[in-house]
C-alpha cells in the first residue's frame, strides 16, 4: 500500500520535470536555430559562434536545474557538449581565456567537476591575475564543500579584479558573505568544523564579459 501511495508522487514529479524541460527547450530552440542558420552562411563568424556557445550553455544549465529523469539529464549534457563544441570552434579562430572559463563552466554544469577544476586551476596558474578564473574556481571548491580553498580563491578573485571589470570582485564578495554567514551559523549552533556545503555554491558560475581587441563586446 505504501508503494502505491508513493507512485503518483513519482509520476507527478516526472511529469513536472518533462513539462519544465519542454518549456526550456521551447525557449532556446528558436534562438539556436536562427544562429545556426546564420553560421551556415558565415561559418567563421566569431559573434555567431560565441552566441551559439552561450545559448547552448544557458540551455543546458537550465535543463540541468529542472531535470529529474536520466533522459533529461542526458539531454542537458548533450546541450552542454554542443556549447563546448562551438566554444572550441571559436578558440580555433580567436584565442580567449574567457571562453576557456566558459568551457570549464560547461563541464561543471554537466557534472564533470574534476575537469572544470583542472581547467580553472591551469588558467589561474598561467594567468594568476585573471579574476574570472579565480571566481569560478572558488565556486568549484564550494561545490566540493571545501570552503577554505573557496575562500582563498575568492580573495584572489577580488584582488585580481579590483575594478570589477569581469564581475569577479562582486561575485566573490557575494560568495564570501555566504560562506562567512554559514560559518557564523555553525559556530552559534556549536558546529564541529570541517568542510561544508554553502547554499548558493551549487548555483550558476560567472561568465564574465568577452571583449574584442578594440575593447568592445564581441
Amino acid at each position: 500500500q505504501q508503494s502505491q501511495n508513493q507512485q503518483p508522487d513519482a509520476t507527478s514529479a516526472n511529469a513536472n520535470s518533462a513539462a519544465g524541460v519542454a518549456a526550456v527547450d521551447d525557449k532556446y530552440q528558436p534562438l539556436v536555430s536562427d544562429l545556426e542558420s546564420k553560421l551556415g552562411d558565415d561559418p567563421t563568424n566569431l559573434a555567431t559562434l560565441l552566441g551559439l556557445g552561450n545559448d547552448y550553455m544557458q540551455w543546458g544549465y537550465e535543463v540541468s536545474t529542472t531535470a529529474t529523469t536520466d533522459q533529461d539529464k542526458q539531454h542537458s549534457q548533450d546541450l552542454l557538449a554542443k556549447a563546448q563544441d562551438y566554444y572550441n570552434q571559436y578558440l580555433a579562430l580567436n584565442d580567449s581565456d574567457v571562453v576557456r572559463v566558459r568551457i570549464a563552466l560547461c563541464k561543471l554544469y554537466g557534472g564533470d567537476t574534476s575537469g572544470a577544476q583542472a581547467d580553472l586551476e591551469a588558467l589561474t596558474q598561467s594567468h594568476p591575475d585573471f579574476g574570472l578564473a579565480w571566481a569560478n574556481l572558488g565556486l568549484v571548491y564550494e561545490r566540493q564543500g571545501d570552503t577554505s580553498k573557496a575562500t582563498d580563491a575568492y580573495n584572489k578573485a577580488e584582488a585580481a579584479d579590483p575594478n570589477d571589470d569581469y564581475g569577479a570582485k562582486s561575485f566573490a564578495e557575494q560568495r564570501l558573505k555566504a560562506i562567512n554567514a554559514q560559518n557564523g551559523a555553525q559556530g552559534t549552533n556549536g558546529g564541529t568544523g570541517g568542510t561544508t556545503s554553502v547554499p548558493g555554491g551549487s548555483g550558476k558560475g560567472l561568465m564574465g564579459t568577452l571583449m574584442s581587441g578594440s575593447g568592445t563586446n564581441v
